[in-house]
């Protein structure tokens, strides 16, 4: 049996023959006890639970990475690359190291990716800061027992993969 932790309700509800899915955060999954889980998984979520330049959204990110190491055994976690060349969520070029103030604009123009065009400034600014990338420096400071894989793609790397086995 796998499990799924999702922090969408409605997609609690679905369960799969080997799946079970719950609602939960993985923040603080203090209802599961230390290393119960043999092996975790993470793809593309680390970058949307926090920022290093929010302390708030700081210590999200730190309780993710907390809780992924007490829970599991061995890990395999997953992130797009801050340096590879186009924004994974909007789909676009450089679109995530413009400053933000330029990016938003282009989010009140048109759609960009999985971000639809925005009704509103508070909409487009949201959608930008729904995302930040790390590199490689501090996704292995977030994860100091793992090793750090890199995803290329046309030579470029484009994503990081934190790999903890079982000793």
């Amino acid at each position: 049996m796998w499990l799924c932790i999702n922090v969408d309700p409605s997609h609690a509800q679905a369960d799969f023959d080997k799946v079970r899915v719950e609602y939960g955060n993985g923040c603080d999954l203090s209802r599961f006890a230390d290393g119960q889980f043999n092996v975790g998984f993470s793809n593309s979520v680390i970058e949307h639970v926090g920022m290093w330049d929010n302390m708030v959204a700081w210590d999200n990110m730190v309780a993710f990475v907390h809780e992924t190491r007490r829970i599991c055994k061995s890990y395999l976690i997953q992130t797009p690359y801050a340096w590879f060349p186009i924004e994974p969520h909007a789909r676009t070029p450089f679109m995530h190291w413009l400053p933000e103030s330029i990016a938003y604009r282009i989010l009140l123009l048109r759609r960009c990716g999985f971000w639809g065009k925005a009704t509103d400034v508070g909409d487009a600014v949201e959608k930008i800061q729904s995302a930040k990338l790390l590199d490689i420096r501090q996704f292995s400071y977030l994860y100091p027992d793992t090793e750090v894989l890199r995803e290329h793609f046309l030579g470029l790397i484009k994503s990081l993969i934190a790999v903890r086995r079982a000793s």
